[in-house]
């Protein structure tokens, strides 16, 4: 089997091929936009699944430098987490923004910013104020401009879940 070494600068400009990829796919994919999947992810699952098929057929290894490795993937969790706001929880895709959440927090436990935590917390509890009914259930729209009739048990332990790991969190913080 061939196996090709990729320095620091070439993995790089693999990268940036993969995550233009990414882009093309998610600009002409619809699914992919309505579900808020971002182009690295995609263009990154697309790479594993040709770079396994490849490998395991025994045609070709790919074997990339690691140096930037943690560079890139904080870079990729700060600029997700651009949306950890109101506007994210406002959409009505609770259960996405609850696994984003696990993400963030376990961002934090690398670098110690708690900004996300913090947005997420403020827009927790705008919904709390806002989209709650008087039985407790929270509504799909965070706004509190618009009731649902009809409750999604989904968006229900979405926000339980939530409000769980962040009094977690705070707790390990004191």
């Amino acid at each position: 089997m061939k196996t090709i070494e990729l320095d620091m600068y070439q993995a790089t400009a693999v990268a940036a091929l993969v995550l233009l990829l990414g882009r093309i796919l998610v600009a002409k994919i619809s699914i992919l936009r309505r579900y808020c999947i971002p182009a690295p992810v995609v263009g990154g699952f697309l790479y594993a699944i040709v770079h396994t098929i490849v490998r395991g057929m025994g045609i070709l290894e790919i074997s990339c430098d690691m140096t930037l490795k943690n560079v890139f993937m904080v870079a990729f969790f700060c600029s997700v987490g651009f949306t950890a706001s109101f506007r994210m929880l406002k959409k009505g895709d609770v259960w996405f923004t609850a696994v984003m959440l696990r993400g963030f927090i376990e961002l934090y436990q690398v670098d110690g910013n708690k900004v996300y935590l913090d947005s997420f917390a403020r827009s927790l509890d705008y919904a709390w104020t806002h989209a709650r009914e008087d039985n407790g259930l929270f509504n799909t729209d965070f706004t509190g401009k618009s009731c649902d009739n009809r409750k999604w048990l989904l968006t229900q332990a979405a926000m339980v879940e939530m409000y769980a790991r962040l009094a977690v969190f705070a707790n390990q913080s004191l």
